[in-house]
């Protein structure tokens, strides 16, 4: 039996704090381990761009992804929150390397909380998927997931108010990074929720004036966050229900 110590070890051991990876029976993940790396992510880094070739599975350990969508005219909205529950470039994965190279991926992946992230090649673990069970079982439970995201991102943006998906916004955040305070700009939530800076001012205030959440210079801390669970629309809730359903 191949045999590995020292540095496999520990990244074996960290590859366990995602889920999806954590998942995966303890042969499975031992034949992984040697094509992963661990890197670390600073804030708002960049990993794929709209119309490039996906070249890596990004699985999260303690950061955040967010997967942006955008037009033309440079309006952004955000479609999906990654955090260590899953992973970004599984439909690159799926897609085959065919046509993985003639389209390259629809949206933007890049960090929204910083922290560190476990990746693999695209075609070493399309070939894992190929080959085993287990691994396809896990992907595909998690595409549920993220499926689940888009459905109910596409009605969200369209049907509920700002106050409602500004709620639903950070408290994914503060799911995913099991931290009460989250690193946002004015800037940086309009572009998540897909509108101009003027209208996303006066929602933080007046959740802050409810004493729900706390505006800080560049961060936004949760005080109440079942108050604001009560606020977000009903998108966070089906989404973190699916969520714990499908990878327990």
């Amino acid at each position: 039996m191949y045999r590995y110590g020292g540095a496999m070890e520990e990244l074996e051991i960290s590859a366990r704090k995602n889920r999806v990876l954590n998942a995966l029976p303890k042969a499975e993940l031992h034949q992984l381990v040697p094509l992963m790396e661990r890197i670390s992510l600073c804030s708002r880094q960049v990993l794929d761009r709209p119309g490039a070739v996906t070249e890596f599975v990004h699985f999260p350990l303690d950061s955040v992804l967010s997967l942006i969508a955008s037009t033309q005219a440079g309006e952004t909205v955000e479609v999906a929150t990654v955090g260590n529950e899953g992973a970004t470039g599984m439909i690159a994965v799926l897609s085959g390397s065919r046509m993985r190279t003639q389209q390259g991926t629809l949206v933007k992946v890049s960090t929204l909380i910083p922290g560190s992230i476990i990746r693999m090649r695209v075609d070493a673990f399309e070939a894992a998927v190929e080959r085993s069970s287990d691994v396809n079982r896990c992907v595909l439970r998690y595409l549920n997931v993220l499926f689940t995201q888009l459905v109910l991102s596409a009605s969200c943006n369209r049907l509920h108010s700002l106050e409602q998906r500004c709620a639903r916004w950070l408290l994914a955040c503060k799911d995913r990074s099991q931290a009460d305070e989250v690193a946002v700009t004015q800037e940086l939530l309009a572009e998540m929720l897909g509108v101009r800076r003027e209208s996303v001012d006066h929602v933080p205030g007046e959740l802050e004036s409810k004493q729900m959440i706390e505006c800080l210079r560049g961060s936004i801390r949760l005080n109440d966050a079942s108050a604001l669970a009560s606020v977000a629309c009903e998108c966070y809730h089906l989404a973190k229900e699916r969520l714990e359903n499908c990878l327990t």
